[in-house]
């Protein structure tokens, strides 16, 4: 591999590691994050059984989403981009842009 592309592919290996490491934990946790308690001015056992199922779908199916990039950005990485093949730097761009679009797109819908 060639030194230009190691810092390209150190960073998006931290972003990945971070994006895996994040949809792990929203997939493994059976309640919410202690931040989300303070916004919702409420605790977990507060909450009715059926809203917990629905709040506990949502974060199941975004943690599912976010290991499903991860898993597309790490083969992409170890595979074309450590090869220098073009269309790999554009899959990359696209994974993470998606990625953040939808997450945008839920933090500001209202």
């Amino acid at each position: 591999m060639q030194q230009t592309r190691l810092i390209p592919l150190a960073s998006f290996l931290g972003a990945d590691l971070i994006v895996v490491g994040l949809g792990a934990v929203l997939l493994l946790r059976p309640d919410w994050l202690s931040y989300q308690a303070e916004l919702a001015g409420r605790e977990w056992s507060e909450l009715e059984p059926a809203i917990q199922q629905l709040w506990l779908g949502q974060q199941k199916m975004l943690g599912s989403a976010l290991l499903a990039v991860g898993a597309l950005i790490a083969v992409v990485l170890y595979y074309p981009f450590r090869r220098g093949e073009y269309w790999s730097r554009w899959a990359l761009l696209l994974a993470g842009s998606w990625q953040a679009a939808g997450a945008l797109g839920v933090l500001y819908h209202q």
